[in-house]
């Protein structure tokens, strides 16, 4: 299997190649993403195996998340030497080890380095390749081929917090990161569609020889272009999404443990991940259309999305009863698979077609600061106060 370049036949743009690479994105991300965002059902698990406070503990899954979104530049650096498959795939070996690790830890602290750092490092490898791959196969069709893609994190959400919840009931919390990891090692297996031949928007593929195929590949790869800086609309964007991040995985992190606070056992509060990731999942399709027949700018359509995130963790703070987590559960759901699928289209869009790499990169790994704080904030506030009504108060 080549890492630098392929000597495969060059599949056409927009035709099915593309559309495969976007099936096989989308489970990637249904099981990859499903199961690190669902790290609020871990939570609770780790909290009392390690006799840890919400703080220390949230931090542990704050740290991967973090760095699932911020592997987009070291990626950039690395499309100049590796292919996007070869990326994905090493992406796929490290985190399968890390699950591994971390099932065998004696303390919170061996959490951070197998899990927090490894596992991070590992999916961000994977997640930051897959955008890149499809930018290279897609334009007009880009925000609903991002749309499908980026549903998978919903649908992923939807099926594995429920399921990761019956795995720990039913094995335990190691067995069950043991058996996520042969899971994401076959992921790899999908990483292979990630083919870089591609032809150009206005070439003809029967045109290219060999030879011409790998001066085009080497051309396609990205530069660390610092050119975006200088984007107004770009740097609204990305430097307004921060205070979005700091507050938005939030509830993926406690909402188990403050459905738990309010009397409700964590079988009944894991099931609230299928309500955000049915609605996640429709949203994120939708925004794609949205955007894709110019009904509304991706910059409206992320402001739009982060405001009725905001005013449904404010609501929060009254719910009293599961039907108001079931409704919270809804709205958020909504929000945020419209903000999330309309964000990754701006970061695409807002830039040059050669400063996409850049674009998405960057777009990703200043928000991952916010990530990093947002979690294990609200867990220490919560530890402090006793409650987390102030700390929702803080993000909404």
């Amino acid at each position: 299997m080549p890492l630098i370049c392929s000597q495969s036949k060059t599949h056409s743009f927009e035709g099915p190649w593309g559309w495969l690479i976007v099936a096989a994105s989308l489970i990637i991300n249904i099981f990859l993403l499903g199961f690190m965002l669902s790290f609020g059902v871990l939570l609770p698990v780790l909290r009392s195996e390690f006799n840890e406070s919400k703080g220390k503990t949230a931090w542990v899954g704050s740290l991967a998340t973090g760095l699932l979104f911020s592997m987009g530049l070291p990626v950039v650096q690395l499309t100049a030497f590796l292919t996007c498959r070869a990326i994905s795939i090493t992406g796929c070996v490290i985190c399968a080890v890390s699950l591994v690790s971390s099932s065998f830890a004696k303390n919170m602290t061996v959490m951070f380095v197998s899990y927090g750092l490894l596992a991070g490092i590992g999916g961000g490898l994977i997640i930051a390749a897959i955008p890149l791959i499809i930018k290279k196969y897609f334009k007009t069709k880009l925000p609903l081929a991002i749309g499908l893609v980026a549903s998978g994190a919903s649908v992923g959400v939807m099926a594995m917090g429920p399921t990761l919840q019956a795995f720990i009931d039913a094995f335990g919390w190691r067995n069950s990161l043991r058996i996520m990891s042969g899971v994401v090692l076959c992921l790899a297996v999908l990483c292979l569609t990630f083919d870089p031949n591609v032809e150009q928007e206005s070439t003809q593929a029967e045109q290219l020889n060999v030879e011409e195929v790998h001066v085009q590949v080497r051309n396609e790869k990205e530069d660390f272009d610092c050119s975006v800086f200088a984007n107004p609309t770009y740097m609204v964007g990305v430097v307004g999404s921060f205070l979005i991040f700091f507050g938005m995985y939030v509830p993926m992190f406690h909402l188990v443990r403050f459905g738990q606070d309010l009397g409700f056992p964590s079988s009944k509060t894991s099931l609230l991940f299928i309500y955000i990731g049915i609605c996640s999942t429709v949203f994120r399709v939708i925004s794609g259309q949205v955007i894709s027949r110019q009904w509304m700018r991706p910059l409206q359509a992320v402001q739009l999305a982060a405001f009725i995130m905001g005013s449904a963790v404010l609501a929060l703070t009254r719910a009293s009863k599961y039907g108001h987590l079931v409704v919270f559960a809804v709205v958020y759901g909504i929000a945020n698979g419209s903000f999330a699928a309309s964000y990754t289209v701006f970061l695409l869009t807002a830039v040059k077609p050669r400063q996409a790499a850049m674009g998405i990169g960057f777009g990703f790994l200043a928000p991952s600061v916010a990530i990093f704080a947002g979690p294990p904030t609200v867990g220490f506030i919560a530890d402090q106060l006793g409650s987390y009504i102030p700390a929702f108060y803080m993000v909404g």
